[in-house]
């Protein structure tokens, strides 16, 4: 007798939102919608008995919808693939997956060699690839795809990862799957991996079926990617730790502008309208979506170029690189949770936030100096390089320049910060002219940092920038 409760799981973990509306069919080499994947499952989801859930019961108080979804998840196996397309030499798209026109080419041929090993090493049914599936004409297609990605991977069965070049686990790194935006989610997504280099070689051993099961391959995969190990077993999307996820695709490049942001709200758990076009504006409502929700005040440790949109936003992930820090931030976990601004606001184009401000000097070379005033207070900067050097010589001769420190300690008073002596802290710089009602931020190259010399407690001073 059928349970309604697998069949309504069923139905729900069918939903495109879910999994992909479209699949190669493995046996035919074909292009089947969700139907053809409902229908071709619903038999054995009917056929399911309360045996079969007491058996995939693994402890007493195991919610019963869990178990129910483990196993609809068994039953409708799919195998997805994350790779780089080639430009110029894997020309096969969608149109040709439905064209009658013979199928040949090396973009052919990686689909094919995919679909293989999804068949013959994982037994699955039904793949899914990213160009071969998605109608990129389709803009409803495009965007359902881009806003469903992380799902998609983390439902499959199997994420079979291609990188062209690389012939060792240890030379991987260089392969350009690593600096591409999408495949960011596409490495944190997937519950099972198995990776293939050049000549779709295995780069692990062939009897291990889960890459990210093997605790060697996956330290190699982590010092690689730069993600640590435990991010890359599980990783669960939230808007947290937003900093050391968007240093994870700091480096990373896409082939759209707006990619940029898109490639990056699965990992953010974020849902924004997709409208391509908009340029780097959609990074900036990126931001605004995730960053207050995170109360972490480490998300403003960024050097760089600004949004044109907002400056208190650089335009991409590249602004949270390792290259813009001469000096590591605190590693402790939640650390950037318990200080600073927690009440900050951001919106559509100003920032808001409480700091303790310093003023300083900053002398026409650019290097800066601590300048006590209006009271006497031990402090060193670190080197400051200006993104733009003609600043100095353009200013007026009156600008008052200042550190707005955003990580201070809190106090009982809700209105004080507090400066720990022997402690480090990362700031803005800010300047301000005669012309000018309250602080701007001043772009440098990198983060600039205040190593402090005693402690100092002080009344916060609210930036509108």
């Amino acid at each position: 007798m059928t349970i309604p409760e697998v069949v309504d799981i069923f139905e729900d973990y069918t939903r495109k939102e879910n999994i992909p509306s479209r699949f190669i069919d493995l046996d035919r080499l074909c292009l089947v919608d969700i139907d053809a994947i409902k229908n071709a499952h619903r038999l054995i989801i009917e056929s399911i008995e309360e045996a079969d859930i007491e058996r995939h019961t693994s402890y007493a108080n195991q919610r019963r919808e869990d178990v129910i979804r483990i196993i609809v998840k068994g039953v409708v196996k799919y195998a997805i693939l994350s790779h780089t397309w080639r430009r110029g030499l894997d020309r096969f798209r969608y149109s040709d997956m439905v064209s009658d026109a013979p199928r040949t080419g090396p973009g052919w041929h990686k689909v094919e060699q995919f679909c293989d090993i999804a068949k013959a090493s994982f037994r699955c049914r039904f793949a899914w690839a990213d160009i071969v599936c998605i109608d990129y004409t389709n803009r409803l297609d495009r965007e359902l795809a881009t806003q469903s990605l992380f799902d998609w991977y983390r439902n499959a069965y199997v994420c079979i990862a291609h990188l062209a070049t690389a012939s060792d686990p240890s030379d991987m790194g260089h392969d350009a799957w690593f600096y591409r935006g999408f495949t960011l989610t596409e490495l944190l997504a997937p519950m099972r991996m198995k990776f293939y280099g050049a000549g779709w070689k295995a780069l692990n051993d062939d009897y291990i079926d889960n890459d990210k099961a093997d605790g060697g391959f996956l330290e190699l995969l982590s010092e690689a990617s730069g993600i640590p190990a435990d991010d890359l077993r599980t990783f669960w999307p939230g808007p947290d730790r937003i900093r050391h996820k968007l240093s994870w695709a700091s480096g990373r490049d896409t082939t759209t502008v707006e990619d940029k942001a898109y490639c990056l709200m699965a990992m953010f758990d974020a849902r924004i309208p997709v409208n391509y076009g908009e340029g780097e504006k959609a990074f900036t409502r990126l931001m605004i979506d995730v960053v207050p929700k995170s109360g972490e005040c480490d998300v403003f440790a960024w050097a760089g170029p600004c949004s044109h949109d907002h400056p208190g936003i650089p335009p991409f992930p590249a602004g949270f690189g390792e290259h813009h820090r001469d000096e590591q931030l605190n590693a402790t976990k939640h650390h950037y949770r318990l200080c600073g601004d927690r009440s900050f606001s951001m919106g559509l184009d100003h920032l808001r936030i409480r700091v303790v401000l310093l003023e300083i000097s900053l002398p026409p070379e650019g290097r800066a100096s601590y300048k006590p005033v209006p009271f006497l207070h031990s402090a060193s900067l670190s080197e400051v390089t200006l993104l733009h050097p003609q600043y100095l010589s353009d200013a007026e001769s009156n600008t008052r320049m200042a550190v707005g420190v955003i990580d201070y300690g809190w106090t009982a008073s809700p209105d004080k910060g507090i400066l720990r002596k022997s402690d480090r802290y990362f700031c803005f710089l800010l300047h301000k002219s005669s012309q000018s009602e309250g602080w701007q931020k001043v772009l440098t190259e990198k983060v600039v940092f205040l190593s402090n010399g005693q402690e100092l407690t002080q009344e916060l001073e609210l930036l509108c920038i």
